[in-house]
């Protein structure tokens, strides 16, 4: 009823209560940094968003939904669900691609949030790295571990793909079950002090790069799937992901090979270790040693049944991770 009756002064009302509770916040920059409103204002964190929209007062809004402040305090009202949630969205991201560098970026924000939480950074490992890694071990569709491992035993494609899928969601909810009961175990008073600065609105080139990386994964799946790709094309794809994202994010040609070279930069390193590490498999391999590693490792199982075959092979596979931890 109020609301039918207050329609024409909608806009003017939400303008006059966002005022009234501005002094909650502090100023950052032309906005309020609504994402520090104290706990206790529960209306606020679940309405203000709308009441900000309603005011016209929109580009107060995108800086509130963008800044990782807020997710974060959102998210501190349902600590519950913050593990699940952060489980379940790591682990899709490993168990469709081998989520693990590219967690870097979302380090800020899990440090934040566990601290508001009251938990230790081990959790926000656990949550992050540790779901993708459980994930991807278990993955039917994971193109660096499943495709080409099935191409190069000449399997079909998904062989296996319900087994593995079941599998991966019973191993996945152990793993959010153990870490819930190790974060309520651990958990201290919550820390306030730590928070990021102004971050910067989210423009239209942002949501085209965030949609181009998006689309250059379907195309991975796809290529390994179905187009039989190998690591040439996939560097190929992820080379032309990033040009196009360099020239969308306004670095124009110069910029964006200036930063395609302290990339490679970043990785001669890397790229120095795999050379001595092909060469070191090459005498390995055209001597024949290789061939005995594998059978000295292997020996122990090869008279049992296929079940436990099975398993004694995934207990090599589990002891040779540790020195060399790559599936691929």
């Amino acid at each position: 009823y109020l609301r039918e009756q207050t329609q024409h002064r909608r806009g003017e009302l939400d303008r006059v209560l966002i005022e009234a509770h501005r002094s909650l916040v502090p100023e950052e920059g032309k906005t309020s940094a609504w994402w520090q409103l104290p706990p206790e204002q529960t209306y606020l964190w679940a309405w203000l968003p709308t009441h900000l929209r309603d005011a016209g007062l929109d580009q107060e809004l995108r800086a509130c939904l963008h800044h990782p402040g807020w997710l974060v305090g959102k998210l501190e009202h349902r600590a519950t669900l913050v593990i699940p949630i952060s489980c379940i969205a790591f682990g899709t991201g490993g168990a469709l691609m081998q989520m693990a560098e590219e967690l870097v970026a979302f380090v800020p924000v899990l440090l934040m949030l566990v601290q508001r939480l009251g938990f230790n950074p081990l959790t926000a490992v656990a949550m992050s790295m540790g779901a993708s890694a459980v994930a991807a071990a278990f993955s039917p569709i994971d193109p660096f571990m499943v495709g080409i491992a099935q191409k190069v035993s000449g399997l079909p494609l998904l062989t296996g793909a319900g087994f593995r899928t079941i599998f991966m969601l019973v191993a996945l909810a152990i793993w959010i079950i153990l870490l819930m009961r190790y974060a309520r175990r651990t958990q201290q008073p919550p820390v306030k002090s730590l928070t990021l600065g102004p971050t910067p609105a989210l423009e239209a080139r942002h949501t085209i790069i965030l949609l181009l990386v998006a689309a250059s994964f379907v195309l991975l799946v796809v290529g390994i799937q179905r187009l039989h790709w190998d690591f040439d094309q996939l560097a190929a794809m992820f080379l032309i992901m990033g040009v196009l994202a360099g020239w969308i994010g306004g670095l124009k040609l110069n910029g964006t090979a200036e930063a395609l070279v302290e990339g490679f930069k970043a990785m001669a390193f890397a790229a120095l270790l795999i050379g001595f590490a092909r060469g070191i498999f090459i005498v390995l391999d055209q001597g024949r040693i290789i061939d005995t590693i594998v059978h000295t490792l292997f020996l122990p199982i090869e008279n049992l049944p296929d079940a436990l075959s099975a398993v004694g092979m995934m207990g090599a596979q589990t002891l040779i991770h540790f020195p060399v931890p790559s599936t691929s």
